[in-house]
């Protein structure tokens, strides 16, 4: 699924509900980071990422971001960047892109 149509889904459901089964995302990190919930500023992809940590979640994702840049405070931040580092498995692919 990609990151941004979960963000869409999240705004309407619980983040729980995502919480146990495995979830694969495309596009990770170039979701908005933060959305407004009836006045309130919410990180529901941070949000998901912490729970399905602590629940030991199998979580998969494709990006164009290294680890570095998903960790910085314009992405997710050192925290939740720190438990990327234990749930992926970053492998970088050289080369020109395989796009068309």
């Amino acid at each position: 699924m990609k990151s941004s149509e979960l963000l869409e889904i999240l705004k309407e459901k619980s983040v729980r509900s995502f919480s146990r089964l495995p979830l694969v995302i495309d596009d990770f990190g170039r979701e908005p980071k933060q959305i407004m919930d009836f006045g309130n500023l919410k990180s529901p992809m941070i949000e998901l990422l912490c729970e399905r940590y602590d629940n030991g979640a199998w979580t998969h994702g494709v990006s164009n971001f290294t680890l570095e840049t998903l960790s910085s405070e314009n992405q997710y931040g050192k925290m939740t960047g720190d438990r990327l580092k234990s749930m992926f498995s970053f492998i970088e692919l050289k080369g020109e892109s395989r796009r068309k």
